[in-house]
């Protein structure tokens, strides 16, 4: 599984058990299935699109931001970067 969706999975799971939601509650508040929901919980990826892994994390208070820039070389790089809050 490629870090970034990884990386993501465990947001959205750490936002999960930080309010004790139960996975249906869960569910309902990203607008998942329940078996979805399982399946991050239990980091299984496939069968997930990146969109709505994006989306589950805005319902936990996530900001995301996708930036396109012009490369300085013939092929562009990808990275992630992750920010916490302060405390």
């Amino acid at each position: 599984m490629p870090t970034f969706e990884k990386e993501l999975m465990s947001r959205i799971r750490s936002a999960i058990q930080e309010r004790s939601l139960t996975q249906t509650e869960a569910a309902r508040r990203t607008g998942l299935s329940q078996a979805g929901i399982s399946r991050i919980m239990n980091g299984r990826w496939r069968g997930y699109r990146i969109d709505h892994l994006l989306q589950a994390a805005r319902h936990f208070g996530y900001d995301v931001e996708i930036v396109l820039s012009q490369a300085h070389t013939n092929k562009g790089r990808l990275w992630l970067r992750l920010e916490t809050a302060e405390p």
